[in-house]
């Protein structure tokens, strides 16, 4: 089983591309975050679409599959290898998702997908059984509690898909179930863990939410949250890995900031409205919009002056709390010079 999933040395690989960055060079995205629609089946209560404003979201968007074709040959062609289908919204409540998956594998991209797991059976849970990866966001470890995250009773259905989907997925597939935690769900986050390793995933991730409180959500609760998270941790084993995220309330306070973003060079986002951003965190926000693949290729976005104006500035001195600055943190340390490195010689 494929266990550090989300170690972020795995950026000592691009290493080449890390320095190219460094010098100003255009490089070839690697992984193609994509809302392929906007629509959803849940209505999760810390859903950041939901919650934010933001001008250019609308949960009646949805790409055009002819286009989705286009933009994954253009991904192709400049040297993509990944595509994450993701929200947004619910992926696979997408008309044309089996379509556009299969398009997807024909020209060899790695595929993954996050999802709230309702429709993750039959033939779609066929399609995605060779992803390289499965995320679904469970949330909760009752009924109870998963109607008042989700909105709705979906719970026994998510629970039967997950179970039926570790039984059939390809064993390089690495499944996971998350939860994210806020004021509704923390007390059961140990329970949430031991019953997801029961369901026969590989991995558990629990995670905080973006929302307009940030980490005040958690000033009464933070305590708890932490020793349930440290005793979830123990239930990890040989065939069981779990993903804690306690350090992104450092985030929601504001405390973490890079300077220059590597992250945005290798993993761009696609909105559901056809509007290429530079990552996740500047979704539908105008003043990131740097081009719409409804109107031009991706090709002529990735290399335009708009994103070139964008790695000039924001790029090159964003000040935005970000989960990713631990990733751009150490691509800092990984092109240093080895006579800046102290005391190299001393492993």
């Amino acid at each position: 089983m494929i266990k550090d999933v989300y170690n972020n040395n795995k950026l000592f690989h691009h290493r080449e591309k890390l320095v190219d960055i460094s010098n100003k060079k255009i490089v070839s995205p690697v992984n193609f975050q994509i809302d392929i629609t906007n629509k959803c089946n849940n209505k999760c209560s810390w859903c950041f679409y939901d919650i934010y404003p933001l001008p250019e979201f609308s949960r009646k968007d949805y790409l055009n599959p002819n286009v989705v074709k286009d933009v994954l040959k253009d991904f192709k062609e400049v040297g993509g290898q990944s595509v994450e289908w993701t929200g947004g919204g619910e992926p696979t409540i997408y008309p044309y998702f089996l379509e556009v998956v299969e398009f997807a594998r024909s020209l060899g991209l790695g595929q993954a997908m996050v999802t709230n797991g309702k429709m993750l059976q039959g033939d779609i849970a066929e399609a995605v059984k060779d992803f390289d990866w499965v995320r679904v966001s469970l949330n909760s470890a009752s009924a109870h509690t998963y109607k008042k995250v989700h909105g709705n009773d979906s719970y026994s259905r998510v629970v039967e898909n997950i179970e039926n989907f570790a039984d059939i997925k390809n064993s390089e597939c690495v499944l996971g179930a998350s939860m994210i935690v806020n004021g509704d769900n923390y007390k059961e986050i140990s329970k949430f863990t031991l019953l997801v390793q029961s369901f026969g995933v590989d991995n558990c991730r629990l995670s905080l939410p973006q929302t307009p409180e940030n980490e005040k959500m958690f000033y009464e609760i933070w305590d708890e949250i932490l020793d349930q998270m440290n005793e979830s941790k123990t239930y990890a084993d040989n065939d069981f890995t779990v993903f804690t995220n306690e350090d992104r309330i450092d985030t929601l306070s504001h405390k973490t900031k890079s300077t220059r973003c590597y992250y945005h060079h290798l993993t761009p986002s696609l909105g559901a409205n056809g509007v290429v951003y530079p990552c996740c965190h500047f979704k539908y926000l105008p003043e990131f919009n740097l081009g719409n693949v409804n109107k031009v290729s991706f090709k002529d976005i990735w290399f335009g002056g708009k994103r070139k104006d964008f790695i000039d500035t924001i790029g090159e001195n964003c000040k935005v709390s970000c989960w990713m600055n631990g990733k751009n943190t150490l691509a800092d340390y990984i092109i240093k010079n080895p006579k800046d490195v102290p005391h190299l010689n001393y492993p």
